[in-house]
This record gives C-alpha cells, sequence and structure tokens, in this order.
C-alpha cells in the first residue's frame, strides 16, 4: 500500500474506528469461559487479510489487544487447542470442536438480494448486472449486495426455528445457544466436550446431510419400518416415529388439516380413513421440501472454523452479534446497532436506488449527494463503500 492509498484509508475510516474502539471500551464480549484454548483472529480496517494465531490467557489481554488493533471482524476458534497460537494447525494439538450452523438469508431460494454493481475506476453504478463499465469500458466491477428484501429475515426466522427443533427433538442436543449474526442472519453454537467433541469433518457433514435432507427418499419417508415389511399402504408419518418422519408430522400439523388427521399424527388412538389420508399425501412433496435447512456446510464440517464473538460487530454492517433468547420477537431493526442515538452526516461516493435498510426508506441518491442519516444506517452505507461519514451530530 503507497502512502497516499495508506492516508485515504486512514482519512475514510477514521470516525467508524473511533466509533468501534469505543463499543468495544465498554468490554462487551461473551467470551468462552475456555478463552485460553481458543485461537482468536481479527481483520482490520483497510485490510482483506486476518491476522491470525493470537491467544490470550485472560479477558483483559484480549480487550487490550482490541485496543491496539480496533478490529473489523473479530472471531473465537470453534475448535480448542493446546496451543492455540502456533502457526499451523499441526502444531496447535486440537482438543475437539463445537458444533457451529450458521442460517443466512442470502443461502435461501426465495430471498430476493438489492445489489448494484460498481465500476472501481470511473465510480459508475448500475443497478442491473454489468460485466464490462458502460461510461469507462473498464471491466474492473464491483458488487455490492446493499441490502434484501426485509421478507428475507422471516424467512432465515422459519430456518431457525426448523433447526432448533431438528437440534432439540430428533438430534437430542439440548445445550445451544442462538445468535443474530450482525448482518443478515443466525448463528447456532452447540458446545460439545469429550469424546463427542473430536468429531470428524465427514462425521459433521453427515449431520449436515441428515439436516439439509441430501439423499432423501420420498417412499422411505412414509412407510414406516413395520408397513415396509409388510408392504402395507403408506401412511403418513406421525410425530413419534423419529427422525424426518417426526419432522415431516411437525410441519403437516402446521397445515389445515382435519381434527381426526390432526390426532392421528399426534400419535392417538385414531385411525382416519384412506381416503383422508391419501388427500393429504399430495401435500408431501411441498412439505418435504419445507422441512429441508439451508445450512452453510462449510461452516458446521470445518473443524477450525472460526465464528464470530458473540457481543462483537460486525464489519459487514456494523450491527452486534447479539444472543436472541426469542426467535418469534427478533426484528431486524436500527436498535441492533450501538450507534442509533447520533446522527451522522455522509457523502455519497456512489449512485444508488431507492432502498429500505433496517426499516428506513433510502434515496434515490447521486454520486456526491450529502446527507444527514441515524448512525445505524450511515455506518451500514459506509462499511458496504457506498458512502464517507464526515462527521457526528451528537
Amino acid at each position: 500500500m503507497s502512502l497516499q492509498e495508506l492516508s485515504n484509508s486512514i482519512s475514510k475510516w477514521g470516525i467508524i474506528k473511533d466509533l468501534f474502539r469505543d463499543y468495544y471500551r465498554k468490554r462487551p464480549l461473551k467470551l468462552p469461559q475456555d478463552l485460553e484454548l481458543r485461537e482468536i483472529a481479527i481483520q482490520i480496517f483497510g485490510s482483506s487479510t486476518y491476522i491470525r494465531h493470537r491467544a490470550f490467557q485472560t479477558p483483559d489481554q484480549l480487550y487490550k489487544f482490541i485496543e491496539l488493533k480496533t478490529p473489523r471482524h473479530i472471531y473465537y476458534s470453534c475448535a480448542k487447542y493446546n496451543n492455540p497460537a502456533a502457526p499451523s494447525m499441526d502444531e496447535k494439538g486440537w482438543l475437539g470442536s463445537d458444533l457451529v450452523f450458521d442460517i443466512d438469508a442470502d443461502h435461501i431460494p426465495s430471498c430476493s438480494q438489492i445489489r448494484i454493481y460498481v465500476c472501481r475506476d470511473c465510480k459508475y453504478s448500475s443497478s442491473y448486472t454489468i460485466h464490462r463499465c458502460p461510461n469507462c469500458n473498464s471491466n474492473n466491477i464491483d458488487t455490492i449486495d446493499l441490502s434484501f428484501d426485509e421478507s428475507c429475515i422471516e424467512l432465515a426466522k422459519d430456518q431457525v426455528r426448523l433447526l432448533t427443533y431438528a437440534l432439540s427433538t430428533e438430534l437430542g442436543f439440548s445445550n445451544f445457544s442462538l445468535y443474530f449474526s450482525g448482518h443478515r442472519g443466525f448463528h447456532i453454537h452447540v458446545p460439545l466436550n469429550g469424546e463427542i467433541a473430536k468429531l470428524s469433518s465427514d462425521e459433521r457433514r453427515e449431520i449436515v446431510d441428515y439436516l439439509k435432507g441430501v439423499g432423501l427418499n420420498k417412499d422411505l419417508i412414509l412407510l414406516s419400518s413395520k408397513s415396509r415389511a409388510k408392504k402395507a399402504t403408506p401412511a403418513l408419518p406421525r410425530i413419534t416415529d423419529g427422525g424426518w418422519r417426526t419432522r415431516i408430522a411437525y410441519l403437516m400439523l402446521l397445515e389445515s388439516i382435519n381434527k381426526e388427521l390432526e390426532m392421528y399424527m399426534k400419535n392417538m388412538d385414531v385411525l382416519p380413513s384412506y381416503k383422508e389420508m391419501k388427500k393429504y399425501l399430495k401435500y408431501l412433496n411441498n412439505v418435504l421440501e419445507h422441512g429441508k435447512i439451508y445450512l452453510d456446510e462449510k461452516v458446521t464440517i470445518d473443524t477450525s472454523r472460526l465464528i464470530r464473538i458473540p457481543g462483537s460487530l460486525n464489519g459487514k454492517a456494523g450491527l452486534i452479534v447479539s444472543e436472541v433468547n426469542d426467535i418469534e420477537s427478533f426484528e431486524l431493526n436500527q436498535a441492533l446497532s450501538p450507534f442509533n442515538e447520533v446522527m451522522m452526516r455522509i457523502k455519497y461516493e456512489i449512485s444508488i436506488p431507492q432502498v429500505r435498510i433496517l426499516g428506513i426508506n433510502i434515496g434515490p441518491r447521486r454520486r456526491g449527494d450529502y446527507e444527514i442519516l441515524p448512525g445505524a444506517i450511515a455506518i451500514w452505507l459506509a462499511l458496504k463503500d457506498v458512502c464517507v461519514i464526515l462527521g457526528i451530530s451528537r
């Protein structure tokens, strides 16, 4: 990086770095009790690389490091190590890993993203896909995920409900925590100890494949073990059947079904007519699709995965990685930002269409326009390279 580029970077991120530093001085992180066994990694402002292979014996040591570096992102390892600061995985001495799941709204097929395409050379921007700039003919094009449709977070919440149900009811995990990722999804942390913590990547992939329904056989879903042996008429799953049949029964009960069939699926001593059961078989394909959980499988199968520290700030949006105790009442809004109480003056670096961010309609705006916005919105736009923050109005 040249001196001029370094100067521009310092100027661009100066106010945001100060805000992040002030936030971390409040010691907001929810750190694991075995912090000394975890690798810590950060990414600083103005850099695309990570500072990795750090370890700290106490929270005080970590907070001093954070104040020195002011991270844009901060992570800890799902793995526990004998020597987490060792520079190679072989030297670290792996002791086992927690199980981590990542649900991102943008991985759900029906989630609609609001993207803009920006020429790095002349800052021309377009809401439509471009591979070459029509203004300067450059092919140096960036894609910015400006926002997403508000329905996306509801889709992600549906996935969380299904995943937490599957983890507790089907897989028997009773101890796990749910966190908003600080951007557009959720993380679920399942602490593991002893031999189960040493599940290999392949074994973790089996868990992911099961949850996602990879290779699911509809014919087997329709037949219990007894009916398979007798080659009997297919029967709808019941909530006591276990595995995917239990999940399907759970989802079927959310449909509008008659009382007799509902009692049957709840394993009561009722046998609906064949006609009634067959009527609802037609819903099975749809329910099977709804039962598949859209996970970022790379996160779960990687035994050395870095995950965002709860309480930290997500450097893509400026929101807090927050614990969620009630998914039903969760809302994606400005209250998730620690900077919402201040107004900020910004200058747009690129033109944007009208977009809704954290419940507020913004734009359209042209490059060079000035505006005063709530801190949560201003930080969101600045972290996506849409604007620069010029000052704060308290």
